[in-house]
């Protein structure tokens, strides 16, 4: 006669089951809500790095709360008239192919801003640090969608 399976396997093998299916849907609801901005800074001198992921939803959802204030600002700053060519630029950005849009150099330090991969990656360095902000545009669009 089979031995019949134990109770606590099929517990620990549903419980995993569940684990993985939760990360697969969590994975999948990110991607489709815009991805991930990361945000990556490497202090040479200190030997400090930091690694920063955020969902495109997180930030999405902070841009909501703080809608107000930001568009207080803008009144208050009078650049009201820029919003509609802004807005025009980052509807295009997505559909750009991969291009460097703005570089500065001036000595040791050096920024960069370009579209790469589906994403606006801003990038600051000097002699010390190193910074690179990674924005997916297609989260951009939304997320300036909700601030402007």
């Amino acid at each position: 006669m089979p031995e019949r399976p134990r109770p606590l396997l099929l517990l620990l093998v549903a419980s995993l089951a569940v684990i993985a299916g939760s990360w697969i849907f969590l994975a999948a609801s990110i991607y489709a809500l815009g991805g991930v901005a990361t945000v990556r800074v490497h202090d040479r001198a200190e030997g400090v790095r930091i690694y920063l992921p955020v969902p495109s939803v997180v930030l999405e959802t902070g841009a909501l709360l703080c809608r107000s204030a930001v568009r207080g600002e803008l009144e208050r700053h009078e650049v009201r008239e820029w919003l509609p060519p802004v807005r025009e630029l980052l509807r295009q950005l997505d559909e750009l192919p991969e291009v460097t849009l703005v570089e500065v150099l001036d000595g040791a330090e050096r920024v960069r801003v370009r579209k790469a991969r589906g994403r606006l990656l801003v990038e600051v360095e000097d002699r010390e640090t190193w910074v690179r902000v990674s924005l997916p545009t297609r989260g951009l669009n939304r997320i300036a969608g909700r601030l402007l």
